[in-house]
Order: structure tokens, then C-alpha cells, then sequence
């Protein structure tokens, strides 16, 4: 669907902070897209008059034993549809246009990832499931470091006393240097693929306009970084990389800490730190996200197939040929 790109940002500037978001952003989608040769971004847009519903996302065809599956799903992040009204027959009206686009693309299946603090499931009708619980730090309250507990701040503040300095830079040695510790960091972490990027992709997002890269020095050289996105009342925690050194010294509490003021000077009222690994409550990356705030949030993810009949026999023969573990219970379960 070819809609201008000019003309979505302008609609979303116009919508309320509360229903912002940097993800939904076209150049963000755009950004993510380039991950996949297969993969490309589509905005979907619909108006009426003064009101519009917008959803993007990435449009992915893949050729499974000679069969061609079209699918859709959220960039990396977070994704889903927004609209300017809660008026349920506009609603109505911009699904039934949104299907037929579905139909006219010969789209399967759509797999969609709500931000916890968008909290834009109300939008989407298809199948919401409670996926796991999210970090949420509250900017509101001028006293907001006091979400930290109290040993973590004993060790930001340590930390900067063993002499690591953090900054906001996006200098090219800066990009260069985080893409490269963010490589070392995964391959070091045997991260899922999900989680690798092309130097390309990281390149392009952190020079957005949305985008802060947050960086941890020690004696010159860069031991800690990460990279956050914001938009209206949030800052969403994105990529995140650190050395062994890094680590020892405690370089990313540290950035999780400037992150909150930054987030909090450029009007945010909330800085989304995300979850775990898993859905456990004793997930260690959930536990470490936990030390900077008690506050939690639902993460939700939507799914609907579109193609039943179809979507079913492609699985069942795939199963069969043993392409497919017959345990995959991912929608998207062909790539």
C-alpha cells in the first residue's frame, strides 16, 4: 500500500504524547525492514474527514517447498495499529478496510507486539495474549532515582568513583565503537539470531532523530553502551552491549541511570526497561531490569490467521516432511 510518509508523520505529530510512540514511526519500520532481503515495510492508512488509523509493520514472503507465505508482523520492538479515534463504528470501518487490504495482499498471517506502555491492543482485533511482565520506570515523581534500590546506587556511584564517564554520542567512533562491542556482546552471550543485526540496520536507527546512544568510558575506551528510543511520554530501552570489563564495573546500571534523566529532562513520563528472557519472575535479565523499579506492566502480542484452511495444511505437510517440529508452536513457524 503506497501512502506518503510525509503525510503519516504529520499525523502522528498531531496525535496526543499518550499515543505517541517511536516504533510506529515510518523510518523506524523502515530501519528494521532491511534485516530480511525477503522482508519490506508497509504502512497501512486509513482517513476519515479529521480521524485516521494507522498500523505498520513489515511484510515478509517466504517460499516454503515451493509454497509462497506471506505474513506480517511488528518491527523488532514494539508495533501495532494506533488511531486518532476511539469512535467503535470508525473502528469498524478502518478494520473492514484494513482486511480487504489483507485479502488483496494475500497476507496468511500477522503477528503484532503491543507496547506495554502504548498499551494499543484495543485496536487490534484478533487473538491478545498476556505474553510476560515488563520493567516500568516512573519519571512522574521529581524523585524518580528513588525507583533504584538502594545497592544499586551504591554501585552507580562507586563506579563513577573507579572513574567510568558516561555520555550521550552519537559520533561515528561512538556508532562504530557500540556496533562492534554489540557484535562481541552476543556472539560472547550465544544470543538467538533474533537478536543479531546487520551493522547497517544499527547504523541507520541510531542516527534517527528518536534515537540516544548512551555510552560508558573507562580510560578511553568504551566498556558499556545502549541505545534508546523516544517518543511522546516514553523512552523505550533498545540494544544494549558491554565488555567483560563493562560488567565487572557495573557500566550499564550506570546507563540505565543517565537514561532516566534523560528521559526524564526530555519530558518522558516513563522509561520502559522491557523484561526477560523469559516470562519468569526469576529471569535473570527480568531480575537485573527489576533493580531500577517495582513498577511492572503487561506485556501483551496479538495474532490472527487470515488464512486458516491454508495456514493449517502448509503446517500439517511440513510436519509431516519433518521441515516443522510438530512442538513449534510459533505462528510464524515456517522462518
Amino acid at each position: 500500500m503506497k501512502v506518503d510518509l510525509d503525510e503519516i508523520n504529520s499525523l502522528l505529530d498531531e496525535l496526543p504524547k499518550s499515543k505517541q510512540h517511536p516504533m510506529l514511526r515510518p523510518e523506524y519500520v523502515i530501519a528494521m525492514s532491511n534485516e530480511n532481503a525477503n522482508a519490506q515495510a508497509e504502512f497501512f492508512l486509513y482517513k476519515e474527514n479529521n480521524e485516521f488509523y494507522y498500523h505498520p509493520f513489515i511484510l515478509t514472503r517466504t517460499i516454503v517447498s515451493s509454497v509462497i507465505i506471506n505474513d506480517i508482523e511488528s518491527a523488532y520492538g514494539f508495533g501495532g495499529p494506533i488511531s486518532s479515534s476511539s469512535d467503535v463504528k470508525f473502528l469498524h470501518r478502518a478494520n473492514d478496510a484494513y482486511n480487504a487490504y489483507i485479502e488483496k495482499r494475500d497476507i496468511c498471517a500477522e503477528f503484532i507486539r503491543f507496547s506495554p506502555v502504548l498499551k494499543n491492543s484495543a485496536y487490534f482485533v484478533g487473538d491478545v495474549e498476556f505474553n510476560r511482565n515488563v520493567v516500568v520506570v516512573d519519571l512522574q515523581d521529581e524523585d524518580y532515582m528513588s525507583n533504584i534500590q538502594p545497592r544499586t546506587r551504591s554501585a552507580i556511584r562507586k563506579s563513577k568513583r573507579q572513574g567510568i564517564d558516561i555520555k550521550n554520542n552519537k559520533s561515528d567512533v561512538c556508532i562504530e565503537s557500540f556496533i562492534a562491542l554489540y557484535d562481541t556482546t552476543m556472539k560472547r552471550l550465544s544470543a538467538d539470531d533474533f537478536y543479531l543485526f546487520k551493522p547497517d540496520t544499527i547504523r541507520k536507527l541510531i542516527n534517527l532523530q528518536s534515537c540516544t546512544l548512551i555510552t560508558a568510558h573507562y580510560e578511553g575506551v568504551i566498556i558499556a553502551a545502549a541505545t534508546f528510543f523516544h517518543e511522546g511520554n516514553v523512552m523505550e530501552y533498545h540494544l544494549s552491549a558491554s565488555s567483560e570489563v563493562g560488567f565487572k564495573l557495573n557500566a550499564t546500571k550506570a546507563i540505565i541511570a543517565n537514561a532516566m534523566g534523560s528521559a526524564y529532562e526530555k519530558g518522558c513520563k516513563y522509561l520502559h526497561l522491557g523484561g526477560g528472557l523469559t516470562g519468569s519472575e526469576t529471569d535473570s535479565l527480568f531480575l537485573f531490569k527489576s533493580l531500577f523499579s517495582k513498577t511492572k506492566s503487561e506485556y501483551l502480542i496479538g495474532k490472527k490467521i487470515y488464512k486458516k484452511k491454508f495456514y493449517e495444511n502448509q503446517k500439517r505437510e511440513l510436519i509431516t516432511s519433518g521441515i516443522v517440529n510438530a512442538s513449534d508452536n510459533r505462528l510464524i513457524f515456517y522462518r
